[in-house]
């Protein structure tokens, strides 16, 4: 039962660059719900956004621990400002899986500078295209 296997050290970053959008937000903050959901509104994480800069990660178990959340943002997007800041701030210590919410526009490390930490890539456009790692498209459909 997926429920017994409650998931701990996942990092969500979303992308809060320029190009992103309030309507875009909004899906992202659906899909975190949805996964959340998916684990009986369970789920031990961390939330940060991104756009050159990591902000402070945001511990989460519950819904109403991301709840009113208002990211800040803005400027262009650096995919290495996320595995610099874990090698800065984590050092060994490395989540079990991070999942990126983005637009998918920027220029994407090389796969050996990533940790080796396992990464979903969730579009918010369907013609962007990860280098490595799992991707899929999200809509507000």
């Amino acid at each position: 039962n997926v429920k017994d296997e409650l998931p701990k050290d996942v990092l969500f970053f979303v992308d809060t660059s320029a190009s992103i959008n309030d309507e875009t937000l909004s899906m992202v903050y659906a899909e975190i719900y949805g996964c959340l959901n998916q684990f009986d509104g369970k789920l031990k994480g961390l939330l940060a956004f991104f756009d050159t800069k990591v902000s402070r990660p945001i511990a989460f178990e519950s819904i109403e621990d991301i709840q009113g959340i208002i990211p800040k943002g803005g400027g262009g997007t650096n995919f290495y400002s996320i595995f610099n800041f874990l090698k800065k701030e984590y050092g060994n210590i490395t989540p079990s899986n991070i999942v990126i919410f983005t637009d998918g526009e920027g220029e994407y490390p090389r796969y050996q500078d990533t940790l080796g930490i396992p990464v979903l890539w969730l579009y918010t456009n369907e013609n962007a295209i990860a280098p490595w790692g799992r991707s899929a498209v999200i809509n507000n459909t």
